[in-house]
Protein backbone atom coordinates (compact mmCIF):
# COMPACT_ATOMS: atom_id res chain seq x y z
CA UNK A 1 0.00 0.00 0.00
CA UNK A 2 1.23 3.61 -0.36
CA UNK A 3 1.24 4.12 3.14
CA UNK A 4 3.57 1.32 4.00
CA UNK A 5 5.73 2.20 0.75
CA UNK A 6 5.97 5.82 2.80
CA UNK A 7 6.75 3.93 5.87
CA UNK A 8 9.53 2.43 4.06
CA UNK A 9 11.32 5.75 2.38
CA UNK A 10 10.57 6.92 6.35
CA UNK A 11 12.81 4.54 7.58
CA UNK A 12 15.49 4.53 4.77
CA UNK A 13 15.80 7.91 5.41
CA UNK A 14 16.12 7.14 9.39
CA UNK A 15 19.27 4.85 8.16
CA UNK A 16 20.68 7.23 5.67
CA UNK A 17 20.73 10.05 8.82
CA UNK A 18 20.93 8.04 11.95
CA UNK A 19 23.18 5.34 10.94
CA UNK A 20 25.21 6.98 7.80
CA UNK A 21 25.42 10.78 8.84
CA UNK A 22 24.08 11.55 5.13
CA UNK A 23 21.05 13.90 5.95
CA UNK A 24 21.05 15.46 2.19
CA UNK A 25 20.31 11.25 1.13
CA UNK A 26 18.14 11.44 4.35
CA UNK A 27 16.09 14.14 2.96
CA UNK A 28 15.67 12.80 -0.73
CA UNK A 29 13.97 9.65 1.37
CA UNK A 30 11.75 11.97 3.33
CA UNK A 31 10.24 13.90 0.26
CA UNK A 32 9.66 10.49 -1.42
CA UNK A 33 7.78 9.07 1.64
CA UNK A 34 6.18 12.42 1.63
CA UNK A 35 4.43 11.91 -2.06
CA UNK A 36 2.94 9.01 -0.80
CA UNK A 37 1.73 10.21 2.27
CA UNK A 38 1.29 13.92 2.57
CA UNK A 39 -0.41 14.03 5.81
CA UNK A 40 2.58 12.37 7.55
CA UNK A 41 3.37 14.50 10.79
CA UNK A 42 6.12 12.27 11.32
CA UNK A 43 7.35 13.20 8.14
CA UNK A 44 7.26 16.29 8.15
CA UNK A 45 8.67 16.43 11.79
CA UNK A 46 11.55 14.61 10.41
CA UNK A 47 12.21 16.85 7.24
CA UNK A 48 12.04 19.43 9.64
CA UNK A 49 14.68 18.21 11.99
CA UNK A 50 16.62 17.63 8.65
CA UNK A 51 16.42 21.41 7.42
CA UNK A 52 17.35 22.84 10.67
CA UNK A 53 20.40 20.26 10.93
CA UNK A 54 21.55 21.13 7.40
CA UNK A 55 20.55 25.34 8.54
CA UNK A 56 18.17 25.21 4.99
CA UNK A 57 15.94 27.70 6.56
CA UNK A 58 13.27 28.23 3.74
CA UNK A 59 12.62 24.85 3.39
CA UNK A 60 12.11 24.59 7.35
CA UNK A 61 9.78 27.65 7.30
CA UNK A 62 7.79 25.70 4.47
CA UNK A 63 7.86 22.40 6.83
CA UNK A 64 6.41 24.16 9.54
CA UNK A 65 3.81 26.30 7.06
CA UNK A 66 2.81 22.28 6.02
CA UNK A 67 2.40 21.61 10.03
CA UNK A 68 0.48 24.36 10.85
CA UNK A 69 -1.84 23.51 8.42
CA UNK A 70 -2.78 20.40 9.72
CA UNK A 71 -2.74 21.27 13.22
CA UNK A 72 -6.31 21.58 14.66
CA UNK A 73 -4.75 23.12 18.07
CA UNK A 74 -4.76 27.01 18.14
CA UNK A 75 -1.90 26.99 20.87
CA UNK A 76 0.05 24.39 19.02
CA UNK A 77 -0.52 26.54 15.75
CA UNK A 78 0.92 29.32 16.96
CA UNK A 79 3.77 27.97 17.91
CA UNK A 80 4.74 26.64 14.78
CA UNK A 81 3.89 30.28 13.07
CA UNK A 82 6.06 31.84 15.85
CA UNK A 83 8.86 29.60 15.25
CA UNK A 84 8.83 29.86 11.33
CA UNK A 85 8.86 34.11 11.94
CA UNK A 86 12.11 33.50 14.46
CA UNK A 87 13.84 31.49 11.79
CA UNK A 88 12.78 33.89 9.16
CA UNK A 89 13.86 36.70 10.93
CA UNK A 90 17.55 35.25 11.35
CA UNK A 91 17.69 33.47 8.23
CA UNK A 92 20.55 35.28 6.72
CA UNK A 93 19.70 34.82 3.04
CA UNK A 94 16.61 36.63 2.97
CA UNK A 95 16.21 38.86 6.25
CA UNK A 96 12.94 39.95 4.71
CA UNK A 97 11.36 36.62 4.35
CA UNK A 98 9.87 37.41 8.09
CA UNK A 99 8.73 40.43 7.38
CA UNK A 100 4.94 39.07 7.44
CA UNK A 101 5.69 36.97 10.60
CA UNK A 102 8.09 38.88 12.58
CA UNK A 103 7.13 38.97 16.11
CA UNK A 104 8.72 41.67 18.31
CA UNK A 105 12.24 41.53 19.29
CA UNK A 106 13.37 41.26 22.96
CA UNK A 107 16.74 42.32 22.82
CA UNK A 108 18.23 38.84 22.17
CA UNK A 109 21.19 38.00 19.70
CA UNK A 110 20.68 36.52 16.45
CA UNK A 111 22.28 33.28 17.61
CA UNK A 112 20.21 32.95 20.41
CA UNK A 113 16.87 33.64 18.58
CA UNK A 114 18.09 30.68 16.63
CA UNK A 115 18.96 28.33 19.33
CA UNK A 116 14.85 29.83 20.85
CA UNK A 117 13.70 28.20 17.07
CA UNK A 118 15.87 25.16 17.00
CA UNK A 119 14.31 24.89 20.69
CA UNK A 120 11.25 25.13 19.95
CA UNK A 121 10.87 23.40 17.23
CA UNK A 122 12.31 19.62 18.76
CA UNK A 123 10.02 20.68 21.60
CA UNK A 124 7.32 20.63 18.67
CA UNK A 125 8.58 17.16 17.47
CA UNK A 126 8.67 15.69 20.58
CA UNK A 127 4.95 16.54 21.55
CA UNK A 128 3.29 15.14 18.46
CA UNK A 129 5.47 11.12 18.90
CA UNK A 130 2.88 9.12 19.74
CA UNK A 131 3.08 7.63 23.26
CA UNK A 132 3.70 3.74 24.05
Amino acid sequence: TEERRAKLFEEIGDIWRERLKDVASAVGAYLEGGKLAPQSRMLLHKLLEAFTEQKQWRKAIETLDQLSAQETSEDRRARFHYTAAVIAREDAADPRAGASRRPSRDGASAASAAARAAEIASTLVIEDQPSH
